[in-house]
């Protein structure tokens, strides 16, 4: 099977997004607020650039000059960044969305976003697609690995997809310690998601037998960069 058989097989597994768990709607609904892209037109021409136009539905563009960039470390397929956005304004970036009394309740947080960021080409819209599943059609809309959010876009055109939003109240635990993301917590939550990965490899090779498609994401050279 082609590549190109893979990505359409995994591609007609897609439910529309109003079909999808409400609460990965509305983390949807929330990303938009945050990087308004009246009528897709970016995300759209960012995806037909690499192959899957389907996927705009599921997510965002954020432009570029929105980050702060901080290279963690390079890898023999790619690097990776950390990317911080702060808020515009006074009212903060939206926390979340709630579904109350039959209307929208938006709230608001004034802690910054922190996302890592991941080169990304046409050759790799299998590994694109799939991501974008796993984290749109998670059950309870808690997903299996790090959600993917979106795409931004260097100034010289190199296309970089949004592995992860994470915010700095968010706790990471396990049996030896918990932290938050301060003092390279982040550095270090990323580290166990590429551990995590390698794991879910091999669920996903039993889970998408049946399509044949091709659940090595080459991330073995980044998870070199993260061992602590």
């Amino acid at each position: 099977m082609t590549s190109s058989d893979r990505l359409q097989r995994l591609l007609s597994l897609f439910r529309p997004l109003n079909e999808l768990e409400s609460g990965y709607q509305n983390t949807v609904k929330a990303n938009r607020l945050n990087f308004p892209d009246p009528d897709n037109q970016m995300i759209r021409k960012g995806l037909s650039t690499l192959g899957v136009p389907q996927l705009s539905d599921y997510l965002i563009y954020i432009p570029y000059e929105r980050f702060k960039i901080e290279e963690l470390g390079r890898g023999g397929f790619a690097t990776v960044w950390k990317g911080t956005v702060e808020p515009l304004d006074e009212r903060g970036l939206v926390h979340a969305i709630y579904y109350v009394d039959n209307r929208d309740v938006i709230s608001y947080t004034s802690t910054p976003l922190h996302f890592a960021l991941k080169e990304i080409d046409a050759d790799m819209n299998v590994e694109l697609a799939l991501h974008t599943y796993l984290t749109s059609h998670a059950e309870d809309a808690v997903s299996p690995i790090m959600p993917i959010i979106g795409l931004s876009q260097q100034n010289f055109g190199d296309y970089k997809y949004l592995l992860a939003a994470h915010r700095e109240e968010l706790i990471e635990q396990d049996d030896s310690n918990e932290f938050e993301f301060a003092d390279g917590a982040f550095e270090k939550y990323t580290s166990r998601f590429y551990s995590h990965q390698q794991l879910l490899q091999i669920s996903q090779r039993h889970t998408l037998e049946s399509l044949q498609v091709d659940s090595e994401l080459h991330l073995d050279a980044e998870n070199k960069i993260f061992k602590e």
